[in-house]
């Protein structure tokens, strides 16, 4: 599993005067159109109950360990003593999308990302994946070139273009996936965990053919 992107989001309030409530993905959709109305922060979620953050814990353990249906156990079980934490929402994502469930996955990544005014922007850099593991390339590379344009770490930065010339590579981009790979990899080899999932990724350049 690759480093996530550790984002927190505000939504600014806009001012509108429409009472016309609006649905969760006309939501989504705005977050990602109208960047003028988001601040990024950065910083960790803090969970204000402290039996679904053991919950949680244990079932990133779980996780680690690749036992899927105990993760999901302590996960479930922690949203329901939290269920507005977009921290345990991602991770029911992180479940979902291992088990290959990925459209179930989407949706608990968009969960995350907008259940309320403060949500965990993790989701979005998985949103991102999960779209180019559906075959969604624009979608996942809309949503990657929106982290890239408000994130100031060059660690983020480095870890989503990296997922975008993943995306490049699917959609046959050979030399531009080449071009943003050669200008990220002296950066990218500081990662250890990325030291596997790099020489397969060198092996799809090599083949790549436009």
């Amino acid at each position: 599993m690759r480093v996530p992107i550790l984002f927190l989001i505000i939504i600014v309030n806009c001012g509108c005067n429409n009472p016309k409530a609006i649905s969760k993905a006309e939501k989504f959709e705005i977050i990602l159109t109208e960047n003028k109305k988001l601040e990024i922060i950065y910083g960790d979620y803090v969970f204000k109950n402290t039996e679904a953050n053991r919950l949680n814990n244990e079932g990133i353990d779980a996780l680690k360990e690749e036992d899927y249906d105990n993760a999901e156990t302590k996960f479930i079980a922690a949203i329901r003593l939290e269920p507005d934490n977009p921290a345990i929402l991602n991770n029911l994502g992180n479940i979902y999308r291992e088990k290959g469930t990925h459209r179930m996955a989407m949706e608990y990544y968009k969960e995350s990302f907008i259940f309320s005014d403060s949500t965990y922007f993790p989701s979005a850099f998985n949103m991102g994946v999960i779209r180019n593991l559906m075959g969604e390339y624009d979608k996942s590379f809309e949503i990657f070139e929106y982290i890239l344009s408000r994130t100031k770490s060059e660690n983020e930065r480095t870890t989503v273009m990296y997922e975008m010339a993943h995306v490049m590579i699917k959609q046959n981009k050979c030399s531009e996936a080449i071009n943003l790979y050669d200008s990220i990899k002296t950066d990218l080899y500081k990662f250890s965990e990325y030291k596997e999932d790099i020489a397969k990724f060198e092996k799809k350049i090599k083949n790549c053919t436009e």
